[in-house]
């Protein structure tokens, strides 16, 4: 390569230029620009001066003109070389800079037009070379081109005389300038393109490197894309073997030629094999029977040739092991490239359960369309019902109104006095009835008025708050008052309420019903006189007597007056009785009382006590010796003999006198006790006699302390036993109830009944323990009847209890438990309580009887019509049944007042809806007279006498017994048809 040649010069400067650039593109048009620049400065130049001169504005305006405009037109072509260099990726934030500097100074140029020597110009040319030297130094090479070529061409002009500068150099310093500034406008233009080539060259060699370091990454994540997308297919195919060898279903794939490219587990189960590879490359004929292998044979033929699916057909398969099962089948074709099949995929589903389970369902199928049938034809008979039932309701209303006619008819003819009220006791309505009670011409008369218009007016209050009782409660019943006519006559009357809401529910009405019950006064009259007095001798009871007894000692206490109390007994009335008989006994007993009657004034108190028993109270004595004398008169009364069914019989009494002391608190109970001692004083010394008690005679009953010690220890020793007594329907004499009587097994004495001790048990407080023991005794025993026969039940267990345990608290309790412990219903325990403990104890007893109610316990009164005031208490108990007392039921059919008490008594019962049960039933006599009369219940030694438990098995054994005799008799005595 030769130095002086023209190519290689101008092969070197393409090269060069070609090595800076990206691109041949590039360099190329990067080439054409920055010669095209330098050129176009020239041309642009000369048309300015020559557009100038032809407007005359004269050498120096021209030249001024010209300077001005050429450097605008040399900052659009540096604006447009910086746009070019952006467009390469150089600092474009610099050479924004740099064009909004260079536009400043130009602009700063043109609004100063004073020439090229202006301070405008030196601050444009200044600004824009350090502008473009702190860009970058190739900006300052090419602005030292721009400048020298300005000079330059201002040399030429100056050279010429065209243009004179204010400034005046010599010909010599023109010279040395020109040739500077155009050896500096010639370097700077090559250096600038030198500079500018090889920053080219260098962003190339640095594009390369990063595109091989790009090119390398892309080659590195090419990889990884690679290997994660072969691990993805990898899991993506165990996946799917995974879901093929769990599905149920059998699935194969083989090829055209029936050969066995894959089978999943259910597959390689049915088909006997041990592993999955076995299978591959094997046929039908290996796995199935002959004939399956030719069916299976077939059907690929038939897919092979149609390329058709073969789907959800069922088929029936001989299996390996020789069986016939249904299979569900179905066949796919795969097609390869050519569009022709070369694999067929399988699924065969065993159905044999599937099928078994249909014809299964198909039978209970028919046999539900069996039983819907029939249940269609019971359908079919109870609409025939429901219409019989429409029928008979239609036929019930037609009787209901019937019904209504025939009650609104009764109520007409009622012999009860019937009106209906509002709220207020305002009457709306009247029956007949009542018309004839208040003597009311008409109804207007009584409608409009009010209900207690007819009572006293003290009764008002009472009247209108058991009238709002009836509201709130519904009904409100046994309300007891006295009518006033007008004629001032009292009429006593019972009132029962019942509330009538209407249909809204809003407007209340009260119908209220009246009845006269003059003769029910009457008869309760009587039977309170019975029940404080004496049946036999008409004298007081041991009732009437303890109240007139508790009087006395309260009078002679405020008062300061004397009273003595005589306790008489017969003596030898026991012979008597066993001589001549209980008629004579009986008759005896009533003279007895007469004659003491006539020995005694007014105000003394005779009654019996019982038996042979007789007990004077004498009030208003003077002094204590006064009862001496009126003793010693009584006993003289009785020494002539009583004449008895034609036979004079002697008969003597003994007496013993208790007079009231002041300086010591009495009691009734005390008072009959000292009374009592004093007589066992009178009989020991020889009947006959009077004894007047004095506090050393209590040392002498040491017996009464011993019993209680020995009660302590009897409760102890298990000394205590429970006798029974069966309870019968007088009717059919089927035993309904035991009644449990407790009894004292003494060590010495024998046996004792419970009158002998509870009263000591009772004040010593022993009665609580053994009323516990009794109760869960007699329940312990009736559960062993119950078990022995199941005919017992229903036996009902009637128990005693005394006030003193209903008054303790854990009578509720223990009787809860005795129940429970024995599995006895609480409908079937009766307890049974004393007239005198509801009337001496109501408000303390009667938490305890409500509570024993709800428990479903039954209430009742034992020897009922022996007390006082006992029916003021009948409607505000929780009772279920009362007990005749025997001193009523012993004298039937021997005097009339007997027989009109115990009807009136089973009258009572019968009104107030409680059962009634007569006790000391003796004789056939006495049963057939309570039957008549209604009563249903009764005991008796006539039945039974109170037994121990062994004794009562085999007394209910007889009894049933005696029962299976009479139904065989009855089975044989029918005629036979």
């Amino acid at each position: 390569m030769k130095i002086t040649d023209k190519n290689t010069w101008l092969q070197i400067w393409n090269r060069l230029v070609s090595s800076f650039a990206t691109d041949e593109e590039e360099a190329r048009l990067g080439q054409l620009f920055n010669t095209l620049m330098v050129i176009s400065l020239g041309i642009v130049s000369a048309i300015i001066l020559i557009f100038t001169l032809m407007f005359s504005f004269g050498i120096a305006g021209s030249l001024d003109f010209w300077v001005s405009v050429s450097f605008p037109v040399l900052s659009v072509f540096l604006s447009l070389f910086c746009w070019y260099e952006s467009r390469r990726g150089r600092t474009q934030q610099m050479i924004r800079l740099y064009v909004w500097t260079n536009l400043a100074g130009i602009s700063l140029a043109i609004f100063t037009f004073d020439g090229p020597r202006s301070p405008a110009w030196e601050l444009y040319i200044w600004t824009i070379t350090i502008a473009g030297t702190l860009i970058k130094p190739s900006y300052a090479l090419q602005m030292m081109g721009w400048i020298s070529a300005y000079f330059v061409t201002l040399f030429s002009l100056q050279a010429l005389g065209i243009y004179t500068p204010p400034f005046i150099l010599t010909t010599a310093g023109r010279e040395f300038a020109f040739i500077t500034f155009g050896l500096t406008m010639i370097i700077s233009t090559v250096g600038l393109l030198t500079y500018l080539n090889m920053t080219s060259l260098q962003n190339a060699i640095r594009d390369l490197r990063s595109a091989k370091l790009k090119l390398q990454e892309y080659h590195v994540e090419l990889e990884r894309q690679i290997e994660e997308r072969t691990r993805d297919l990898v899991e993506e195919r165990n996946l799917l073997r995974a879901l093929v060898d769990h599905l149920p279903d059998v699935i194969f794939v083989k090829d055209i030629n029936g050969k066995y490219l894959l089978v999943n587990a259910p597959g390689v189960q049915e088909l006997n094999l041990q592993t999955t590879s076995e299978n591959i490359g094997k046929s039908d004929s290996h796995f199935f029977p002959e004939k399956t292998a030719q069916e299976h044979k077939l059907t690929d033929a038939q897919i092979i040739k149609t390329g058709q699916s073969i789907l959800n057909q069922e088929v029936q398969m001989q299996t390996n092991d020789g069986t016939l099962h249904w299979f569900l089948f179905s066949k796919i074709p795969v097609k390869g490239g050519d569009g022709k099949v070369s694999r067929i995929v399988g699924i065969y589903r065993d159905i044999q359960t599937y099928k078994e389970a249909t014809a299964e369902l198909q039978r209970h199928r028919d046999q539900l369309d069996k039983m819907v049938q029939a249940r269609t034809a019971e359908l079919t008979a109870a609409n025939a019902h429901l219409e019989n039932e429409i029928a008979e309701r239609k036929r019930i209303e037609a009787s209901l109104r019937k019904s209504e006619e025939l009650y609104r008819r009764l109520v007409e003819t009622s012999p009860d006095v019937i009106v209906l009220t509002d709220s207020q006791g305002k009457i709306t309505m009247c029956n007949d009835q009542t018309l004839l009670l208040v003597g009311a011409g008409s109804p207007q008369n009584v409608i409009g008025k009010y209900v207690h218009e007819w009572l006293s007016p003290d009764d008002h209050p009472r009247l209108q708050e058991h009238i709002q009782q009836a509201i709130r409660e519904g009904q409100a019943r046994g309300l007891v008052y006295e009518i006033v006519l007008a004629e001032g006559r009292r009429i006593p009357i019972e009132i029962n309420c019942s509330v009538i809401q209407s249909a809204e529910n809003q407007n209340v009405s009260l119908l209220i019903a009246i009845r006269n019950i003059t003769e029910r006064k009457k008869a309760e009259e009587k039977l309170t006189f019975a029940a404080l007095h004496d049946a036999l001798t008409g004298l007081p009871n041991r009732t009437l007597l303890l109240d007139r007894l508790e009087h006395a000692i309260l009078h002679a206490s405020h008062r300061g007056k004397n009273f003595a109390m005589l306790f008489l007994d017969l003596d030898r009335f026991k012979l008597v009785n066993d001589s001549y008989g209980h008629a004579a006994g009986d008759e005896l007993l009533i003279q007895f009382a007469r004659r003491l009657e006539g020995n005694l004034s007014a105000s003394d108190t005779i009654a019996r006590m019982g038996g042979d028993e007789f007990v004077v109270i004498l009030d208003d004595l003077r002094n204590q010796s006064d009862s001496i004398f009126i003793a010693q008169r009584i006993l003289n009364a009785y020494q002539s003999p009583f004449s008895i069914s034609g036979r004079d019989i002697h008969i003597s009494v003994s007496i013993g006198i208790v007079n009231h002391n002041f300086l010591q608190k009495q009691t009734a109970a005390g008072f009959l006790r000292d009374a009592d001692i004093a007589l066992y004083k009178a009989k020991a010394e020889g009947k006959n006699r009077y004894v007047v008690f004095h506090s050393n005679l209590r040392l002498e009953p040491l017996a009464y302390l011993e019993l209680e010690n020995e009660l302590q220890k009897a409760l102890r020793k298990r000394e205590l036993q429970l006798f029974y007594q069966p309870i019968l329907d007088l009717t059919t004499s089927d035993i309904v109830g035991m009644e449990a009587l407790l009894r004292w097994n003494h060590p010495v004495r024998g046996i004792l009944s419970a009158t002998e001790f509870i009263s000591l048990a009772e004040e010593t407080g022993l009665v609580i323990p053994i009323g516990e023991w009794v109760i869960a005794e007699a329940c312990r025993q009736l559960q062993v009847w119950r078990r022995i026969r199941p005919a017992y039940e229903n036996l009902n267990l009637h128990a005693n209890v005394s006030a003193r345990q209903l008054i303790d608290s854990g009578l509720i309790h223990a009787i809860k438990n005795a129940l429970r412990d024995n599995g006895i219903p609480p409908s079937h325990l009766k307890l049974e309580i004393t007239e005198s403990v509801f009337i001496k104890n109501l408000d303390m007893v009667s938490h305890s009887l409500s509570v024993l109610k709800d428990l479903g316990i039954g209430i009742g009164i034992d020897d009922f019509g022996t007390g006082y005031s006992a029916f003021s208490y009948l409607h505000h108990l929780p009772l279920e049944f009362i007990k005749i007392d025997r001193s009523f039921v012993s004298h039937i059919n021997l005097e009339e007042r007997s027989n009109a008490v115990i009807r009136t008594l089973i009258q009572v019962a019968n009104d107030l809806h409680l059962s009634l049960t007569a006790e000391g039933i003796e004789t056939e006599a006495q049963r057939a007279m309570l039957i008549k009369e209604g009563c249903r219940y009764g005991q008796g030694f006539l039945f039974a006498r109170p037994l121990p438990a062994e004794e009562m098995e085999d007394y209910l054994k007889k009894i049933a017994a005696e029962a299976n005799e009479r139904k065989k008799l009855d089975i044989h005595s029918r005629p036979r048809p």
